[in-house]
């Protein structure tokens, strides 16, 4: 169960035993330069790549500084590529210029995989500026970030751990988009 190495290429194994169909990374500025063609001989297929952020006390939005490097390598690669915001957006105008700067960043560049909103709870809980929003406020930032992403030709989903799915948010109201759940653990086990 988990990530598995076999003759030099990753693995993932429900716990049932099933493999994965594909398997992708997440990568930001604190990657640094990474070697894709290594990445993808690995067995990875998919790179999501983290475009910008909004500081969950601070309320500023600011893009990764190498999120278009990430872009046109992973794709020179020939690895699918998605990418991702990390949200702290407390009201949908704010989600609306959080897609907006994606959009922007991207430059029409197409993407094989969606664009995530990724909701979290901040690093000093409960003091963060999106920390105490209601389920019909977070579900109001989702829509308004995806249905931006969706009409500029774009697929949206939404990139969170299963605690905050789970409990803030009506799974009604957004399933009409992808949903990457983060799952942490440790030594790669289920």
């Amino acid at each position: 169960v988990g990530l598995k190495s076999i003759d030099g290429k990753l693995y993932y194994f429900n716990q049932w035993g099933e493999k994965a169909s594909q398997l992708g990374v997440d990568v930001s500025c604190f990657n640094g330069t990474v070697n894709y063609e290594a990445v993808k001989a690995q067995g990875i297929d998919f790179v999501i790549v983290r475009v910008g952020g909004r500081g969950w006390e601070s309320g500023l939005v600011y893009e990764d500084s190498m999120a278009l490097d990430h872009l046109m390598a992973a794709k020179a690669a020939g690895l699918k590529v998605g990418a991702y915001f990390y949200s702290a957006a407390a009201t949908a105008e704010e989600a609306v210029q959080e897609a907006s700067v994606v959009i922007d960043c991207l430059g029409g560049m197409r993407l094989e995989m969606p664009i995530f909103i990724d909701m979290e709870y901040s690093g000093n809980f409960p003091a963060g500026r999106a920390d105490a929003l209601n389920s019909a406020q977070r579900v109001e930032i989702i829509n308004a970030f995806c249905k931006t992403l969706v009409n500029s030709g774009y697929a949206a989903g939404v990139y969170s751990g299963e605690s905050l799915l789970s409990t803030s948010v009506d799974h009604n109201s957004i399933a009409r988009y992808s949903i990457w759940i983060a799952n942490y653990t440790e030594n790669n086990a289920m």
